[in-house]
């Protein structure tokens, strides 16, 4: 999905008519790109929705609340941004789009190291690898010791 994904993006970037100046969206294989984004976001919400519920910690039920609700904003800018650069002029649409994404981007950064970097993590001492206080050393088998 997210190779078809792509390459419909790469050809709704190259392919346009200029004399019509079209947003890439607004392009049948920007529109189905479009869609897709919006079902792997669909898709990932009840993924973690489902983990959500089977969880029985509550700080990992918060995290998982808190990375639900946080994804699926951070990822639907792409639509938000599309609907509103329907209703705009063409020379006004970049300065737009490049808002709405740098905000977006800028949000999911915060928005994701605040929440792996706090509290509501998942990964605590508890459950990373623990360094070995003693070197691990190779012992040779005993050759003369069999049979």
């Amino acid at each position: 999905v997210g190779g078809f994904n792509a390459l419909l993006e790469l050809h709704a970037e190259t392919t346009h008519d200029l004399s019509t100046k079209l947003y890439a969206y607004q392009s049948f294989p920007g529109m189905v790109s479009l869609m897709l984004k919006v079902l792997m976001t669909c898709w990932f919400w009840f993924q973690i929705r489902g983990t959500y519920e089977q969880e029985q910690d509550s700080v990992k039920r918060r995290y998982y609340k808190v990375l639900r609700y946080g994804f699926t904003a951070w990822s639907m800018h792409v639509p938000l941004a599309v609907t509103i650069c329907f209703f705009l002029a063409p020379y006004v649409r970049y300065k737009v789009v490049m808002a709405i994404d740098l905000l977006a981007r800028m949000f999911g950064l915060v928005l994701f190291s605040v929440l792996h970097c706090s509290p509501l993590s998942p990964v605590s001492k508890e459950n990373i690898f623990v360094m070995q206080e003693e070197p691990l050393t190779y012992k040779a088998p005993n050759k003369g010791a069999a049979s």
